[in-house]
């Protein structure tokens, strides 16, 4: 009886006051090991609905993309499969060509001829490197995009050996931020007995994007005066070009009298037939003011917007021998227009404007100015049309005249 007793004792005693902690605390931490188990079991149950989820929306996905994939390779079978020597015109209707393909868009086009040319120390290799470089081991030159799709380009230099162009172009690459690993796409040729040949075999081995041609009196054998035979050695060229699907590009020099008169395709040194048969044309000039400021105009481009051939490209030539944009053009007939003058022309028209905002009509500007209200309205449109092209100015009409 006194051991049941005391067993009581102990189990309403201190032991038994001990325990019951104890048994709490072990409930406490229970407690918060099953909320911890809810939340880790809530988030898998989360993720397995996103995943529900994004698995619900692969399969169309994917379909998506494998039709895209195809699409391309079939059109890229599809053109690599033409014949283009000659074609019907269900064929020109049926065939999956919707635009002119471009290389850099807007202006240079992915397959045929164009020429960069200019006068002596202009640059304009300098640009045609650069260009190159950018094919091959970017997505970008100058301001515009590069659709390459081999990223490879082939420089046939002339005229510069080895000797002359390496310290030229380490210059460039260390400017454009290129390392020699990303130029391995970039071929040199500087001799060769036949142009044309080599670069159909390197070009059969290795379809490249670009190939310029530096100088383009080289490589034209013949007369450069005579059509005919201009026309000659082009085709042969174009043949070149349309059989690997690339653009050729020849570097040329501007005729004496050019160098001083307005941009314009009829500057190109030799027969008119050197420009009738290029698709495109850059003429690149020095500005008057400023040697290091180069304009980069388009004089012909068949497949270039009419707002691009209006006014140059406007670049700093760096002594790196880097053309870097600066964001602005240039009308054509202001090329060689001394910036003295056209501060003087801007401050004659603000003088104008100003007037004409206080409610004078144009006769009155004029007897004003000691001028016709007509010469008032040309110097008006002169101006505006040559500065502010862009903004859409329109011709003056003055009612109270």
């Amino acid at each position: 009886m006194k051991k049941a007793e005391k067993s009581a004792k102990t189990l309403n005693g201190k032991t038994s006051k001990n325990a019951n902690p104890q048994v709490s605390k072990k409930t406490n931490k229970q407690r918060e090991m099953d909320e911890q188990k809810i939340q880790e079991e809530k988030i898998q149950e989360e993720k397995n609905e996103q995943r529900k989820r994004v698995n619900a929306l692969y399969p169309p996905m994917q379909k998506a993309f494998e039709e895209m994939q195809k699409e391309i390779q079939d059109s890229e079978k599809e053109l690599k499969e033409l014949d283009f020597s000659y074609a019907t015109g269900e064929d020109l209707i049926n065939n999956s060509i919707t635009e002119v393909p471009m290389l850099i868009p807007p202006l240079f086009q992915q397959v045929g001829l164009a020429s960069i040319f200019g006068s002596s120390d202009v640059g304009k290799s300098s640009l045609a490197r650069q260009q190159c470089i950018m094919v091959v081991a970017s997505d970008k030159f100058l301001d515009f995009d590069v659709n390459a799709k081999y990223h490879r380009a082939i420089y046939v230099s002339l005229e510069d050996d080895l000797f002359a162009i390496s310290p030229l172009f380490k210059k460039q690459a260390k400017a454009l931020g290129v390392e020699a690993s990303q130029l391995k796409g970039l071929e040199f040729i500087f001799f060769s007995d036949n142009i044309i040949s080599e670069l159909d075999q390197r070009l059969s081995a290795n379809p490249a994007d670009l190939v310029v041609i530096d100088p383009y009196s080289q490589v034209c054998s013949k007369d450069m005066y005579k059509a005919n035979e201009v026309r000659d050695v082009l085709a042969e060229y174009q043949n070149l070009a349309i059989k690997h699907r690339c653009l050729i590009i020849f570097i040329h020099h501007t005729r004496k009298t050019g160098e001083s008169l307005n941009p314009s395709k009829n500057n190109a040194l030799g027969s008119q037939a050197f420009e009738a048969y290029l698709r495109l044309l850059l003429e690149v000039k020095s500005n008057i003011n400023n040697p290091d400021k180069k304009h980069v105009c388009v004089v012909k481009g068949n497949y270039v917007p009419s707002k691009f051939k209006r006014d140059s490209f406007d670049f700093e030539f760096t002594k790196d021998l880097i053309y870097k944009s600066l964001g602005t053009r240039t009308p054509f007939n202001m090329l060689d227009v001394p910036e003295s003058k056209i501060s003087d022309l801007k401050q004659e028209y603000e003088k104008i404007i100003e007037m004409r905002n206080n409610g004078m009509s144009l006769r009155n500007i004029g007897e004003e100015l000691g001028l016709s209200h007509s010469a008032i309205r040309n110097k008006i449109n002169n101006y505006e049309n040559k500065f502010k092209q862009e903004d859409g100015e329109t011709e003056v009409d003055d009612v109270n005249e």
